[in-house]
């Protein structure tokens, strides 16, 4: 039983039998009507290859709007899934994440299945409550832990923020559990060595994209 079939009278395939190494630029392509740069489908390669990944970039990139394109992706493509997105500036990762996603699911409704409500920002599915996506920033980056699921996407928005620290970073990839989950952190260049962000460019284990504006 393949979840997320839609009854729309456009002709796409249900979106978990995309597979493939462009499995998810085309779903990007055939459901949002979205085509990725080549910058853009590079990010998503890496995320594809790499259980962590840092992008950083200046603005006007569309790092943040490619990670909104990617997460819907994601859920969409992997059952059962979640997505869970935090940042360091919450009114920047509604407006700049969370508005696109909202925005291309409305778009988009008559082959979107699920529900997207607000406070906080999220789609839901009402035969699949184990499956949705997220957006939250907590004071206590405790709480951001016990979100688990068989495909998981966390996303950190606004990394280079004074709010993502350490425990930030600790407490994200603790919902990482196989080869299934995968992190993003996604940043302005960061202005000093005293940023998490720099510990995290020079640290094993991530996978590192940086570009110009």
């Amino acid at each position: 039983l393949t979840p997320f079939v839609s009854s729309s009278a456009r002709d796409l395939k249900p979106p978990t039998a995309y597979t493939g190494r462009d499995r998810y630029i085309n779903w990007i392509r055939d459901y949002l009507g979205i085509e990725p740069s080549d910058a853009q489908k590079e990010v998503i390669y890496a995320i594809q290859d790499n259980q962590r990944v840092q992008v950083v970039g200046g603005n006007g990139f569309g790092k943040s709007f490619i990670l909104a394109c990617f997460s819907m992706a994601f859920l969409y493509t992997n059952f059962p899934a979640t997505v869970l997105a935090t940042s360091g500036t919450y009114g920047k990762l509604k407006r700049t994440y969370c508005n696109p996603i909202e925005d291309m699911h409305s778009d988009n409704e008559d082959v979107l299945p699920g529900e997207f409500l607000q406070s906080p920002p999220r789609i839901v599915f009402r035969d699949y409550p184990e499956v949705y996506l997220q957006a939250a920033a907590p004071q206590d980056s405790g709480e951001l832990e016990g979100v688990h699921n068989e495909y998981l996407l966390a996303v950190i928005e606004e990394a280079d923020k004074k709010r993502i620290d350490k425990d930030t970073f600790d407490s994200v990839e603790s919902l990482l559990t196989d080869g299934n989950d995968k992190m993003v952190s996604v940043c302005n260049p960061p202005k000093d060595e005293a940023n998490i962000v720099y510990d995290i460019m020079e640290a094993d284990g991530w996978e590192v994209l940086q570009y110009s504006s």
